[in-house]
């Protein structure tokens, strides 16, 4: 009891929150203080997700173009300068989602506040009818308002499988706002999108086009090293523009992630010294 209780003091004098788990934010709200929560444990990661990083995007043998160098560069620069918006689509099972999850964990254990959520929980956060837990958020259940203002203003925030919403007017009005929000608070909030498929394909695309143009903001693209152009992975060769009579490469912000799904090469993990062979255990 002695040593937890001077723990809990030595909290309080080191945190300005006092050991209440929450501070006021700029515009008033509350956010959680990094010193004195464990960041990994509310970003509604798994456990095994938590261990994530960026490096585990690797590069794949029929990775041709490089398109795992270029998600591994724009993971970095968004850890290296966080603000705005990173979206990666394409075929599904090419690490997108692993991008989206190292990236939070990442981001927590730097101690800045990241969330995960994906398309089925995002609904389920902001709309209205019964009381409902999600992970994460149980301090605000069945609440939408609440849910909108906390998602508003987490720091990053990643969202995921964002082409299965159905896009209702409900949902083109609520998640609109949200992602309208982030995108005016770019410069100080980090917002990560994952979908399979281009927007313009989806079949409600006509309501959506304003948001399709905030995913492509131009200033969300992430320049490549000057004189590193000789690392240029060969998937950003055509990304390239004219910046004060130098050719400058980027990697956009809205990424096309165009290899096959790699699910059905994917192995659980078992330890080679202990593989079980009839039952009984077999020494490698």
């Amino acid at each position: 009891m002695q040593q937890g209780s001077t723990q809990t003091n030595l909290t309080k004098e080191i945190c300005s929150c006092g050991g209440a788990g929450w501070l006021i934010g700029n515009n008033g709200e509350l956010v959680r203080c990094g010193k004195c929560t464990n960041l990994l444990k509310v970003s509604r990661l798994t456990e095994e997700e938590q261990a994530a990083r960026i490096d585990d995007i690797t590069t794949r043998m029929d990775d041709k173009y490089g398109e795992g160098l270029a998600l591994r560069f724009l993971a970095k620069e968004m850890l290296r300068d966080p603000f705005g918006f990173l979206t990666i689509w394409g075929t599904p099972g090419n690490a997108k989602s692993l991008l989206l999850v190292a990236l939070v964990a990442e981001f927590c254990r730097s101690g800045r506040q990241a969330v995960y959520v994906n398309a089925d929980d995002l609904v389920a956060l902001l709309s209205p009818g019964e009381d409902t837990e999600v992970d994460g958020f149980r301090y605000v259940p069945g609440n939408p308002d609440a849910n909108l203002n906390r998602l508003k203003s987490t720091p990053v925030l990643a969202l995921d499988e964002m082409d299965k919403l159905k896009w209702s007017d409900w949902q083109v009005q609520k998640i609109g706002a949200l992602i309208e929000y982030r995108h005016r608070q770019s410069e100080k909030l980090v917002t990560l999108f994952a979908m399979n498929k281009h927007p313009s394909q989806w079949s409600n695309a006509g309501s959506i086009g304003h948001l399709t143009d905030r995913w492509m903001d131009g200033r969300f693209n992430r320049y490549w090293p000057e004189g590193q152009e000789r690392f240029l992975p060969a998937c950003l060769d055509q990304f390239k523009e004219n910046v004060g009579g130098v050719t400058r490469y980027f990697a956009p912000g809205f990424f096309h992630a165009t290899l096959p799904s790699m699910r059905s090469a994917q192995r659980r993990y078992v330890p080679l010294a202990q593989s079980p062979v009839n039952g009984k255990e077999m020494v490698r």
